[in-house]
């Protein structure tokens, strides 16, 4: 895995642990007053904004399709240019076969 994708999974999965996991908050409420404090304590948990789950999750999308379209346009053409050598040589062999004759070697398919 290349960093981008790894960036791309990590954002994807913070944004979907946005909309599950609360984020937990503690709050001191004290007073010192020479060597003593008088005070509470408290916790509590909540969510994050919705709208944070959404940014991460969009970035974490544009990541994984910029990943793909960063290394696709080399790669894909070579995937074309050897399907279209693959389907040339099988409308070849259907010539040949429709005149009924037989191709010397077809091994190196």
């Amino acid at each position: 895995m290349n960093a981008i994708r790894i960036v791309a999974v990590l954002l994807l999965v913070l944004g979907l642990l946005v909309f599950v996991v609360p984020v937990p908050h503690h709050e001191d409420h004290s007073v010192r007053v020479g060597g003593a404090k008088l005070g509470v304590e408290t916790e509590h948990s909540e969510k994050l904004p919705p709208a944070v789950g959404v940014v991460l999750l969009a970035g974490g999308v544009l990541a994984w399709f910029w990943e793909r379209a960063e290394r696709s346009p080399e790669s894909w053409v070579k995937e074309i240019g050897s399907i279209r050598k693959r389907l040339e040589f099988q409308y070849l062999i259907l010539r040949l076969q429709d005149r009924g004759e037989k191709p010397y070697s077809l091994n190196w398919i």
